[in-house]
């Protein structure tokens, strides 16, 4: 069965890292691991407090909102083998009869968190967290996004990233 890129399935959002425009390639669908919310979580957990921003976020108040609409993406098979247009369809064919390789899968979700010096605070962040299929490590791939940020301090409000907030409010 086969699906377009960015289409909704039985197994979550198609995506295509590296596919290119319009004609970016079909995707075939495969079974990708199953979402482990609690260990997502554990990771972003551990990652707060390596960065030293438990002085700042109550680690035990992260908790994943949503966690059915936990984001899966994988490398799109064709867009892996550097296929840009279908027009060569015997190598088509070919690259799709190849096995899954599936290295390594994103995982995106939104937590949401307090602030230390209010309960009342809560902010919005979203995490992308990266599982290595074959060693079953997970790792965080980049700094989490602010999605809301509800602190009342209009110089604090302003903060595009969370050590900057945590900086602003004097709690880093």
């Amino acid at each position: 069965m086969q699906f377009a890129v960015g289409e909704i399935c039985a197994i979550g959002v198609i995506g295509a890292i590296g596919a290119i425009g319009e004609n970016a390639p079909l995707v075939q669908t495969s079974p990708l691991a199953p979402i482990a919310p609690m260990k997502n979580l554990e990771i972003v957990k551990k990652w707060f407090s390596d960065q030293k921003l438990d002085k700042c976020i109550e680690i035990d108040s992260l908790k994943i909102l949503e966690p059915e609409k936990i984001r899966k993406m994988s490398l799109n098979k064709l867009s892996r083998e550097g296929l840009r247009s279908k027009k060569n369809v015997t190598l088509l064919e070919i690259t799709r009869k190849k096995p899954e390789k599936n290295d390594f899968i994103n995982f995106e979700f939104d937590i949401s968190a307090q602030f230390l010096l209010s309960e009342s605070h809560q902010i919005s962040l979203r995490i992308r967290t990266e599982k290595f299929v074959k060693s079953k490590d997970y790792s965080l791939v980049y700094e989490p996004q602010i999605i809301e940020n509800p602190l009342e301090n209009a110089q604090c409000q302003k903060q595009l990233s969370i050590f900057e907030i945590c900086s602003c409010l004097s709690l880093y």
